[in-house]
């Protein structure tokens, strides 16, 4: 059987690559990383305070109740006192939108114009090869309201038309193009600002009944 401290460490690992999967966030990536390599790094030679209990299994358990807090959202009382930790739908939501439309724009930008045929050529490989699946993780995120779906849509098919003109080797954008992710991201801006107020309203208590 596995030491304690080895199981604590599995189980941060595990509800840390959830909270990744969820929101896309590469710190709890490379938390989970850090926790398996302690695994690997033999955690049951540590000192130990006692026979049975060491200063890694008291330090793990902290770590896999943050990791849990993490994926569920902090207790409410711990919110409200501190003023950090707050989860939402919206939140995850938002934060994974973002990433993932990142992703898709620093794709987009490395192409700078040139009359190098080489540089477009592996340009526009790479953009089609790795644009795609963030694409489809993008479509596939779920949305907390018919709202924040309606702008992750818009996101999917506007993305999806610029992949597509790549393609075709047409230029990926336009006017209409810029304005259509202008409007997007307006409306993002709007839904944002109206869960950022509703959780500050909440974490300051003012909405208790």
């Amino acid at each position: 059987m596995k030491p304690v401290a080895d199981i604590l460490a599995l189980a941060a690992a595990t509800l840390l690559l959830i909270a990744y999967r969820r929101r896309g966030n590469r710190v709890d990536l490379l938390a989970a990383v850090v926790c398996v390599a302690l695994v690997a790094l033999d955690l049951s030679r540590w000192p130990t305070v006692r026979a049975d209990v060491g200063l890694s299994e008291l330090a793990l358990v902290a770590v896999v109740a943050v990791a849990y807090w993490n994926v569920v959202g902090f207790p409410r009382v711990f919110v409200r006192l501190f003023r950090v930790g707050y989860r939402s739908a919206e939140w995850d939501f938002d934060m994974r939108l973002y990433d993932e439309k990142a992703r898709l724009d620093r794709l987009l930008l490395e192409y700078r114009s040139s009359d190098d045929w080489d540089v477009y050529r592996r340009w526009r490989t790479k953009v089609l090869t790795r644009g795609r699946p963030i694409l489809g993780r993008m479509a596939t995120t779920n949305a907390p309201s018919a709202e924040w779906a309606a702008v992750r849509d818009g996101y999917v098919q506007l993305y999806g038309e610029i992949l597509d003109r790549i393609e075709r080797d047409e230029v990926p954008d336009d006017a209409r193009t810029l304005r259509r992710g202008t409007e997007l991201k307006e409306r993002a801006d709007i839904l944002r600002i109206a869960y950022r107020t509703s959780a500050r309203r909440w974490m300051q208590g003012s909405d208790r009944k």
